[in-house]
């Protein structure tokens, strides 16, 4: 009787020992989970602009894509920094291997850029490329 409350007692441990102890939640891999966005072109058709754009990585990461533009002034300064006038938040579609999205604004358009929100909220957003407005 001794012997099995021995190996009971020896069961018991090796349980505590190997099931118990600090757990982690698994971090999302900023490498794999990381995404990548660039507009590749920008139409201006009946007052609206459609904006083609291409995503790499996982695409099934994207929380919500926003669509961030600068207003035209009357001195277009390309070297400055990019000055944020507006967000949107955009639905898209896909055409010829493309990503697209149609929007149509009253204001002028000088640049535009992308900014991408990952599901994951310990990944930085990302923003694409600043695309130049050439005379709409």
């Amino acid at each position: 009787m001794k012997i099995k409350k021995v190996i009971y007692f020896i069961l018991i441990y090796i349980i505590f020992l190997f099931g118990c102890g600090k757990k982690i939640w698994p971090e999302p891999s900023v490498a794999e989970d990381k995404l990548q966005v660039k507009i590749n072109k920008v139409e201006f058709q009946e007052q609206c602009y459609k904006i083609f754009f291409s995503i790499k990585g996982k695409k099934y990461n994207i929380k919500k894509i926003l669509l961030q533009i600068e207003t035209k002034n009357d001195f277009i300064c390309t070297k400055c920094p990019f000055s944020l006038s507006k967000e949107i938040q955009i639905d898209y579609k896909i055409q010829n291997n493309l990503y697209y999205s149609k929007i149509c604004l009253p204001n002028k358009i000088s640049r535009m850029r992308l900014k991408v929100i990952n599901i994951y909220t310990s990944i930085q957003p990302i923003t694409s490329n600043i695309y130049l407005i050439k005379g709409d």
